[in-house]
């Protein structure tokens, strides 16, 4: 009766606020989970719960589509069947606080993940990432610190949003709305000597208006 119920809960993911209820349902389950936990398309994730005591997720994590986080190895199984004897694994799998984990990535048994951790779309995460950086790859390995990425990413996002204003434009002949362009905002909040910047929103727009009158 047990397992009907916990499909039928399954199911009730799929419906809106599924992500909030499955939050719930693994807290339930014994998995240690801290404030805000986010989880983006939460059908697709699947966390283990074969050990839910083995698996500690912080605060301020964000785990997207198709991420997959193990407590267990049950490669086991081939040397059950080769050499005739059950040979046990498990090991503690740990989230710090504050990191994100990229689509279609895989966190191993007995991965511990340090805080503030980006970690790339498709890594496949083993052993110990230390804090504030950013991993990717399979294995995933350190590729830069979060200070490194923190200074491209106020480098590069000024530029990616003339391009995402200027391509709005070309797809519905007008520009874009102040909130339409919200995720750019740091960039509209006042000149910065060190990157580009604009005064406020309205500079911003009739700077790529220029760009689009020019072309």
């Amino acid at each position: 009766m047990g397992s009907w119920k916990n499909k039928i809960k399954k199911l009730s993911f799929y419906l809106p606020n599924g992500a909030v209820r499955k939050v719930k349902y693994l807290k339930k389950k014994g998995i240690r989970i801290g404030e805000d936990l986010r989880l983006y398309d939460a059908p697709s994730i699947v966390i283990d719960e074969s050990r839910p005591w083995l698996l500690q997720i912080g605060n301020h994590v964000r785990l997207t589509h198709g991420v997959i986080i193990l407590t267990h190895d049950f490669s086991k199984s081939v040397l059950l069947t080769r050499y005739a004897e059950n040979i046990g694994e498990g090991a503690t799998t740990t989230i710090g606080n504050n990191c994100f984990i990229g689509n279609n990535s895989i966190i191993l048994m007995g991965a511990k993940i340090g805080n503030n951790v980006i970690v790339g779309a498709g890594s496949v995460v083993h052993g110990l990432i230390p804090d504030n950086v950013v991993v990717a790859g399979n294995p995933a390995r350190v590729i830069c610190s979060l200070d490194e990425y923190y200074e491209k990413r106020k480098r590069k996002s000024p530029y990616e949003a003339i391009n995402v204003a200027t391509e709005y434009h070309k797809a519905y002949g007008r520009m874009p709305s102040e909130y339409e362009m919200r995720h750019f905002k740091s960039s509209f909040s006042g000149r910065n000597g060190e990157y580009k910047s604009w005064e406020n929103f309205e500079e911003f727009i009739s700077e790529v208006n220029s760009k689009v009158e020019g072309e």
